[in-house]
């Protein structure tokens, strides 16, 4: 029994190697050399069989088309592109509006520190002026710089009777008609109103 199994063994193992040698082995050399000879002759076969093969129903599922893929991926990715130009395009007029408001801004800030700086100086001129003004009542007599004082406006009244001492503010207060003087002393005591 045991040498009709040997026997059977070998048959079997006997028909699966004479297939793997007559049939597989032929088939996959001659495949390989046609593969050569056709590449070397100026065939894509790949490219071919992949053409043939989507032209069958259900090969075609198998083989992927990667050409659609990578046009529908570059029109994504063009996509892609244009929308961010439109952004880096909007950035940038933002970024010049930005900068125009800055420069406007800037010239502004100078124009109101030149008023300032002109002020500044006129108001200076004014205290020098007002300081010699103030100078010259208290060279004049009480009772001519009250009457000069008196057709003055409250305002410039007011002023020059601050720069004066206390003591010739009273002499020219008190040369003055009364009521104006109450007017004045008024005034001076309540300043801002």
């Amino acid at each position: 029994m045991s040498s009709e199994n040997i026997k059977k063994q070998r048959k079997e193992g006997g028909k699966l190697q004479w297939f793997l040698f007559v049939i597989v082995i032929p088939s996959i050399f001659a495949i390989t050399l046609a593969l050569i000879v056709l590449t070397v002759a100026g065939y894509n076969v790949f490219q071919i069989s992949a053409n043939i093969g989507n032209q069958i129903p259900i090969v075609s599922n198998f083989i992927g088309n990667d050409k659609e893929k990578l046009e529908q991926e570059r029109t994504n990715l063009l996509a892609t592109i244009d929308d961010q130009e439109q952004q880096i395009s909007n950035l940038q007029q933002e970024l010049e509006a930005k900068d125009e408001e800055i420069n406007r801004l800037n010239e502004q800030v100078q124009q109101l520190q030149q008023q300032l700086d002109e002020e500044s100086q006129n108001q200076k001129q004014r205290e020098e002026l007002l300081s010699n003004v103030s100078e010259s009542f208290t060279q004049i007599e009480a009772g001519q710089a009250a009457q000069i004082i008196q057709n003055l406006t409250d305002e410039s009244a007011l002023l020059i009777l601050e720069k004066l001492p206390a003591d010739q503010r009273g002499a020219v207060l008190a040369a003055m008609n009364p009521e104006k003087a109450a007017q004045l002393t008024q005034a001076f005591l309540s300043p801002g109103e």
